[in-house]
């Protein structure tokens, strides 16, 4: 139950302000959701920083970036906001909030923009630290095959250029807005914080596997159904069409989310295939478009499903 020192008080403040307050009042009280969504990101960004540095394979590093967004969003998501609807719902307090004339999209409307905000905020601070890691410019040699077996040297440097910024960076809100939309979904629907937690964990390690974090995306070509899997899996759209930003290609254009005509194909100096494909130019829209009907989707859910007390 909330405190009383946690009720709104309409008389001195407006009530999307107080209410803005009062939820930016109970994240803090619940340390676990932003704590693991530093701490995790820090030690996977340590680990698979070792990894890329003992196989010469900084490219292997900037494609895990993906991997460091979920593991930041998930629990915030699912461990705070969550939670954060749910004890609401538990409470008279959204009731004072309806009986004040406060409508179910403005609070919605105000907890969602409140964890855009904290999410965005996390997920930054994660990502200076993540690329802080790229700022190492010792060079790997390697042989690239796709133009001809050419010695060339490669840095963290040169991995980060290979980056496409704008793709980046749509599929980076278009991910945060999802998975809130989403967890906001579930602790409407489902009363229990142990379910909604363990909902949360699981589409954190299917996301994670399906996107080519736990298998990475260089050994995709030896389980190509996995491309197939992850278009069951919603809420992974947004992440692939990170990763699709990210890779490293022989084609910077084929790292562009909106040119739906051209694959992408990874560089792989592990294992020498052909037309190495690890999206179909069909993926792109089917990934850009999905994401935001899905989105839509859910905030509609979101809207229509909604009560002022769980019961």
């Amino acid at each position: 139950m909330l405190d009383k020192n946690l009720q709104l008080d309409f008389k001195y403040r407006s009530k999307c302000l107080s209410l803005f307050l009062l939820i930016n009042k109970n994240f803090w009280k619940s340390i676990i959701g932003p704590i693991f969504s530093i701490l995790i990101p820090f030690i996977f960004t340590l680990v698979w920083y070792s990894i890329a540095l003992a196989n010469n394979q900084p490219y292997f590093f900037i494609n895990m970036f993906s991997g460091i967004i979920i593991f930041t969003v998930f629990p915030l998501c699912f461990f705070s906001l969550a939670a954060t609807n749910l004890e609401f719902r538990k409470s008279i307090f959204l009731r004072k909030l309806k009986n004040e004339g406060l409508s179910k999209i403005k609070y919605l409307s105000t907890l969602i923009g409140y964890y855009l905000m904290i999410i965005f905020g996390f997920c930054f601070l994660n990502t200076c630290i993540f690329f802080l890691f790229c700022t190492n410019q010792t060079e790997y040699k390697y042989t690239n095959e796709i133009t001809g077996g050419i010695t060339e040297t490669l840095t963290f440097k040169d991995e980060m250029a290979q980056i496409n910024v704008l793709s980046l960076i749509v599929s980076f809100f278009l991910t945060i807005f999802q998975c809130i939309s989403f967890a906001l979904l579930i602790s409407i629907v489902i009363n229990n914080p142990i379910t909604i937690q363990f909902i949360g964990f699981g589409l954190m390690i299917l996301t994670l596997t399906l996107g080519g974090q736990i298998v990475p995306l260089v050994h995709w070509p030896q389980i190509t159904f996995f491309r197939y899997l992850t278009l069951f899996n919603p809420i992974g759209y947004p992440f692939n069409l990170m990763n699709i930003s990210i890779i490293l290609t022989p084609n910077s254009e084929m790292n562009n989310i909106f040119n739906f005509s051209i694959n992408v194909e990874a560089i792989n100096k592990q294992i020498l295939i052909d037309n190495y494909i690890v999206y179909f130019a069909w993926e792109k829209p089917l990934l850009l478009f999905g994401t935001i009907l899905f989105s839509i989707l859910f905030c509609y859910l979101n809207i229509k499903y909604f009560k002022w007390t769980r019961r």
